[in-house]
């Protein structure tokens, strides 16, 4: 049987009811202090964590600008350190926690869960985001801030795909650029080979015939007769 705890008989003077409520307040007293330990344990650990974390994080950054600056490879060493010290950190933080959302310990979950995972596919997997955009006056498609550059003469209306590094255009299904993915915002990438203007000596001493800058760097070469068509186009459509 279930023992049922009976309730405290009512107090039968005001001195009584006073010391009841003085023990009361006392065992609150004891439980708040209980939990104000717990907080200041728990804020204690929450900084060492984070005084760890910031020293890993600092190392890596400078071991990667030492790397980057020399040319040379990642010190194993410092490599073998970080990683000992994310397995730890995954081991005693964050996989032993109860998630928020599913209020399930982590690593309980994904030892359930394991056995109907399925094994990554070994060759790359290359997300594909299919968009439409319009093409510019001057050539450009504008895709995540970035602009790049399409051949004259194609059609204002074009089809993008964008994967990871790579950013495909195409007209009538019919891949008409290519460019790698450029970093930041409001840059742009011209293909010499997309431009039929300007002085070919000059094209060919360009790099790889590729341009590279921001917005208004360089002002792209191309016939009169391609500005004569944008202006009788905006003629007809009554624009000044």
């Amino acid at each position: 049987m279930t023992d049922i705890a009976s309730s405290p008989t009512p107090a039968t003077s005001l001195p009584e009811l006073s010391g009841r409520m003085a023990d009361d307040l006392a065992h609150l007293d004891t439980e708040l202090a209980e939990v104000d330990l717990l907080v200041v344990q728990a804020k204690t650990e929450a900084a060492r964590h984070e005084s760890r974390r910031v020293a890993a994080s600092e190392k890596l950054a400078t071991a990667i600008s030492t790397a980057t600056s020399s040319g040379a490879p990642l010190d194993p060493t410092v490599s073998a350190d970080l990683n000992a010290q994310l397995v730890n950190w995954l081991d005693t933080v964050a996989n032993v926690r109860v998630h928020g959302t599913t209020q399930r310990v982590v690593a309980e979950a994904f030892a359930a869960e394991q056995p109907e995972l399925q094994t990554l596919p070994q060759h790359r997997f290359d997300a594909v985001l299919k968009l439409e955009r319009r093409v510019s006056h001057d050539g450009f498609v504008a895709i995540g801030g970035n602009y790049y550059s399409v051949p004259d003469r194609t059609r204002r209306v074009v089809e993008v795909q964008q994967l990871p590094d790579l950013i495909r255009i195409l007209d009538l299904g019919t891949v008409v650029a290519e460019h790698p993915v450029l970093e930041g915002r409001k840059q742009y990438r011209i293909d010499r080979s997309h431009r039929t203007g300007g002085n070919a000596r000059r094209k060919t001493s360009m790099v790889n015939g590729v341009i590279i800058g921001r917005i208004g760097d360089h002002v792209p070469l191309r016939p009169l007769a391609i500005y004569q068509a944008i202006g009788a186009q905006l003629a007809s459509a009554g624009r000044p």
